[in-house]
């Protein structure tokens, strides 16, 4: 995807924001816990600090394209549409609505823009959590695909999913 949104987005209970290295630790400490990693395609196991410096570091010029998502207590996770719709959250931040609270906000704005017709997304077939977040936000099934997990270090099913524009407005009616 080629469009970037506000690098600074605000919903009732959330902030999404550019990644700092100060939030290092809190990325390392949420994406290094295999309960978390093992549903991302990308992210290694185990995932340390030294990583989350490097992610944040290449994703500096990324902003509006990338969030942490933080809430009253800090960082609780990430959130992006740079290659395709994704997201993460800590654990303890997991079951709030936060994920479908900020796919709506990033979603809603980014159907704003007049050149985006169509974002993809997916969730490996074993992730219902992502599955129901991806529903809820309008997400339908496109057709599954093997793709390698790092942190499994396998390939593995992921549901490819699409949301269109015509989707989101009519289920915002």
């Amino acid at each position: 995807m080629s469009f970037t949104l506000s690098a600074q987005i605000t919903t009732a209970r959330l902030q999404l924001t550019p990644l700092r290295l100060e939030m290092a630790a809190p990325l390392a400490a949420g994406a290094g816990l295999y309960a978390v990693s093992q549903w991302l395609t990308k992210v290694p196991h185990p995932y340390t600090e030294a990583d989350a410096r490097w992610f944040i570091g290449a994703n500096v010029k990324n902003a509006g394209k990338i969030w942490a998502i933080l809430d009253e207590t800090g960082f609780v996770g990430v959130i992006g549409t740079l290659w395709e719709f994704g997201y993460w959250l800590c654990p303890a931040a997991q079951g709030k609505g936060y994920a479908t609270e900020a796919g709506q906000a990033i979603l809603n704005a980014a159907f704003q823009l007049p050149e985006v017709d169509l974002i993809q997304s997916g969730y490996f077939i074993e992730n219902t959590a992502s599955a129901n977040v991806l529903r809820k936000l309008g997400f339908q099934p496109t057709a599954p695909a093997r793709v390698f997990s790092a942190a499994r270090n396998t390939e593995a099913l992921l549901q490819k999913m699409q949301l269109t524009r015509a989707d989101w407005q009519a289920r915002l009616r």
